[in-house]
């Protein structure tokens, strides 16, 4: 059985950045945002049964390319592999929150188009676009276990236009490691979602 192994557990937003975001949402504030948790990541680390790189190497490449990624450099002697995704979800960006006609909404941050209420757009509404790319570095070892050591780099860019007027408001593209974060103009931090290990186990 496959065993998937993360770094330091990290720690779920603080109760009193959820009571100051209630604070914000009862005084009428349009949307306000939770931050995706700790400012570090987990390495992840992936076990598979002992036995020659190259067919781990195989068997990891087809796991990446079965979830969509582009294999863009392979060592299979060496059991090296690079790849990219677009995929959203292999980043934490928290949780939006908004008050729309008295409700309280929450929209996950890592989502990729959303429609947001906002007093100060001319509209009432704000247009919030999020793109991710995420690249990977895998290494190999041999042991008792052939274990996948994974290294991820995210580049996240979001941007926020008002709907009436298709002014931008902000532009931002960040960059982080999985053992780093981004933090947004808006308050949106994201972080690493450690899903590779999931694609991989």
């Amino acid at each position: 059985m496959k065993r998937v192994f993360l770094g330091p557990l990290g720690f779920k937003p603080q109760h009193t950045a959820l009571a100051a975001l209630l604070a914000l949402a009862a005084c009428g504030e349009p949307t306000s945002v939770e931050t995706a948790g700790p400012e570090t990541a987990n390495q992840v680390f992936v076990d598979f049964p002992s036995g020659p790189l190259n067919g781990t190497t195989s068997e990891v490449t087809q796991r990446l390319r079965v979830a969509g990624f582009n294999i863009t450099a392979l060592d299979s002697d060496n059991g090296l592999v690079q790849a990219r995704s677009p995929d959203n979800t292999l980043v934490d960006c928290g949780t939006l929150f908004e008050s729309r006609d008295g409700i309280r909404l929450s929209h996950p941050g890592n989502t990729p188009n959303l429609r947001l209420a906002d007093s100060s757009a001319s509209s009432g509404e704000i247009a919030r676009r999020l793109t991710a790319s995420t690249s990977v570095g895998m290494g190999i070892t041999q042991g008792v276990t052939n274990t996948v050591v994974v290294r991820q780099v995210h580049r996240v860019s979001i941007r926020v236009t008002d709907v009436g007027t298709g002014v931008v408001l902000s532009d931002e593209t960040l960059e982080f490691t999985d053992q780093g974060f981004a933090r947004f103009e808006d308050g949106t931090i994201c972080r690493s979602s450690n899903a590779i290990g999931s694609i991989l186990s």
